[in-house]
């Protein structure tokens, strides 16, 4: 709560204005590499538990997301009233029908990865190549290591304010998430910046990035008190930036 009132602040307030001087390609690179080195231990524990597995994922989504084979989908858009007046369009029922080409493995490469990946391991698990105990190989890899939890998670919760007790506010964390806040903001306004520049439109103004951001805090402080704040993304996610590059 307390981070998402400095987050309104800050945007409210036009200190983003400030910042902007000082953000740039060099500001925004190093950020995002510290995050992606904060989960590199946390990544190395998981695949070491099955190296084979983990590095066949690796290899799957960086074949599939460099892959731009397309697959035509009819799309069926409206006809342009310029075409019709000067009658450029010819008048059937196909005329604003479009072959729209997907880039379906770019677009889906980690889905699609993760869903070859399991069906080798549900394979192996269904074929005993996979054993059942810690000492085994492939135990780690097993599609029914964790299947108690499926059968124990309720499929519907609905979250009321306060669920989790009163919020609790401490010098540590307030000064540990401002940091991280921080972060996002400068991390969100290069987004920002790079989505207009590939979808081929001018640069934010400064009022619309202050709003985002303003906006941004306001969601994240009503979902806190639900004690769901993990339903506001807090910094903007560079993969939609690659989706638009793809349909742009």
């Amino acid at each position: 709560m307390v981070i998402a009132v400095l987050q309104i602040v800050v945007g409210a307030s036009g200190v983003i204005n400030i910042m902007l001087r000082y953000i740039g390609p060099i500001t925004i690179a190093p950020i995002i590499s510290v995050i992606g080195l904060s989960l590199f231990k946390l990544v190395g524990d998981m695949c070491s538990s099955q190296w084979m597995i983990s590095m066949m994922m690796v290899l799957l989504v960086t074949i599939t997301s460099q892959i731009k084979w397309r697959i035509g989908i009819p799309l069926r858009q409206p006809l342009k009233e310029r075409d019709v007046e000067n009658d450029l369009t010819e008048h059937t029922p196909t005329a604003d029908v479009k072959i729209w080409r997907v880039p379906i493995l770019s677009v889906l490469s980690f889905i699609l990865s993760m869903l070859v990946v399991w069906l080798l391991c549900y394979i192996l698990t269904i074929t005993e190549v996979f054993g059942h105990s810690p000492d085994q190989f492939g135990y780690y890899a097993r599609t029914d290591l964790r299947i108690n939890s499926f059968k124990t998670t309720k499929w519907f919760r609905i979250p009321y304010p306060f669920q989790f007790g009163m919020p609790t506010v401490s010098p540590s964390g307030v000064i540990g998430m401002s940091t991280a806040v921080m972060a996002s903001i400068m991390e969100s306004i290069g987004d920002y910046y790079a989505c207009a520049d590939i979808s081929g439109a001018p640069p934010p103004p400064n009022h619309a990035i202050n709003r985002a951001q303003e906006k941004t805090a306001e969601q994240l402080s009503v979902f806190a008190w639900w004690g769901r704040p993990h339903l506001v993304p807090v910094v903007d996610r560079g993969g939609d930036m690659f989706q638009i590059h793809l349909f742009s």
